[in-house]
């Protein structure tokens, strides 16, 4: 079976429980129900299931509930109340909510506790003094997943002070009793589940049972229970506004868009990114459109394909803002660069990078890797663990225009990035799970061969500046003009 034949299958499973449980429509927010590839804790056991490979090895490995793997599971359990305790109390450090009125329009970003002010990491080319200005006025709503520490509560509280947006944190309303409610809900929900879920002449249900048991000790999971929590409570007053939700089909703007259900028309996906269909998410289906599991538009930075349910337009392209006015000819150093994408820490391709890593240090290169920043501490050590000789950064753009070669995985516009300094890149992964990636031949790769690899960094590459040229002109370039332009079509459509 094909990759994507089995994407195609998988999507047709998702839509067969959402068709035939129209009471699981408030939970397709969970992992259980994503369509990612990367973030379902379904589709790969789905796949072992699917292509018939030893599956009973596979789930007895997640959740049997034999004796020593129950006794495993309660304590995650445990753990994660511990751990969603001290959040709560941590969380309480942040600013109050305040609802104003007036403000039209907001964002959702993502914080990671560090140095760079709030939105900038998802809308660096608003982040200025000049965008506060702007009417509409624009406001963000943060996302608070990937804290971890009080250490980042404190700075966030620090740079709160310091912005002149309005902030909403949706994770500051929570309630201690959440936790137990959370967990409540999704017991209820697995003993509503019908006895047997058949697909394709296989039963689901242990599958689907076994993955949400994983939801209940999941934290995304949790603060997509919250994102939705928040939402339903404070409905009215973001009927009133415009919601542009970071569009990747998976919790939180699944969340956002079940709890607003009626008021959809108010919600927008923003794209910043590549679209993949090996990725599953970016593209939602004719169910997901029908039950209001995504906005009916979304904006992107990328040409596409239109559809029959979904308006998409295009964007300005907020995060290449610097690669408009940046030369293209830049010396290359003796060092390999590894842009490392989000990733689950069980992810094998995060081993693979690392091992990868070791291998080219082992080769003669200086290795220098960025982490993505919502990456967790956890999930570097455990890169660190495989080599420690290399060079951790924090800046990316310095080291795109400098490396020899840029090595990412799964779909990235770090391949676009790299490519607009003049600077090849490789996606490590399987060639026969392709990768979306619209660049000129020469520019980009994809293998998991070490000798594929040593050739191509051996093998100097020029890539023409016309040719860079020509594909940037496929973005719009943040301005001051089109950023209030796009603002005030936001605002005003619909109306």
């Amino acid at each position: 079976m094909k990759d994507s034949d089995s994407i195609i299958d998988f999507n047709k499973l998702l839509d067969m429980l959402l068709k035939q449980n129209k009471g699981l429509r408030e939970w397709f927010f969970l992992p259980t129900f994503h369509k990612n590839t990367n973030t379902s804790t379904l589709f790969k056991p789905f796949l072992e299931k699917y292509k018939h490979i030893d599956n009973e090895r596979y789930c007895s490995k997640q959740f049997n509930f034999k004796f020593f793997s129950s006794v495993k599971y309660i304590g995650k359990i445990i753990f994660f109340y511990i751990g969603m305790s001290l959040f709560f109390l941590a969380v309480k450090l942040l600013p109050r909510n305040k609802m104003k009125g007036g403000n039209k329009v907001y964002f959702e970003v993502f914080e990671d506790g560090g140095n760079m002010p709030i939105g900038y990491h998802n809308y660096p080319a608003l982040i200025n003094q000049d965008r506060v200005s702007l009417k509409p006025k624009i406001s963000f709503l943060v996302n608070l997943l990937n804290i971890f520490s009080l250490r980042q509560i404190l700075n966030i509280r620090l740079k709160t002070k310091k912005t002149k947006f309005h902030i909403l944190f949706p994770e500051r309303e929570m309630k201690f009793s959440d936790i137990f409610e959370f967990h409540c809900n999704i017991n209820l929900l697995k003993s509503n589940l019908p006895s047997k879920l058949i697909f394709n002449d296989l039963n689901f249900k242990d599958l689907i049972t076994n993955s949400l048991n994983k939801n209940m000790v999941s934290r995304s999971a949790f603060f997509g229970f919250l994102r939705k929590k928040y939402f339903d409570k404070h409905k009215k007053y973001f009927s009133e506004t415009k919601l542009l939700l970071w569009n990747e089909n998976h919790v939180y703007d699944r969340a956002c868009c079940i709890a607003m259900n009626s008021e959809i028309s108010n919600v927008y996906g923003m794209q910043s990114f590549a679209p993949s269909y090996f990725k599953n998410c970016d593209t939602p289906s004719d169910i997901d459109v029908e039950n209001s599991l995504c906005p009916k538009k979304i904006y992107r930075v990328f040409n596409t394909k239109q559809s029959n349910k979904i308006i998409y337009k295009k964007m300005p392209a907020f995060r290449l803002k610097e690669y408009f006015s940046s030369e293209r000819k830049f010396k290359k150093e003796n060092f390999v660069f590894f842009a490392l994408p989000l990733l689950n820490p069980d992810d094998e391709r995060y081993t693979d990078l690392a091992l990868l890593a070791k291998d080219l240090k082992e080769a003669g290169f200086n290795i220098s890797v960025k982490f993505h920043p919502l990456q967790d501490e956890s999930h570097k050590k455990l890169f660190l663990s495989f080599t420690n000789e290399i060079n951790i950064v924090s800046s990316l753009t310095t080291h795109l225009k400098h490396a020899k070669i840029v090595i990412s995985t799964g779909l990235s516009t770090v391949y676009y990035e790299s490519f607009f300094f003049g600077t090849v890149s490789v996606n490590f992964s399987n060639p026969s799970f392709k990768i979306d990636v619209d660049l000129p031949e020469g520019a980009f790769f994809q293998t998991t061969s070490f000798k594929t690899i040593l050739s191509i960094i051996d093998k100097k590459r020029d890539i023409h500046e016309k040719t860079i040229e020509e594909y940037l002109s496929q973005f719009i370039n943040p301005s001051d003009e089109n950023i209030k332009d796009f603002l005030n079509e936001v605002v005003n459509s619909g109306q």
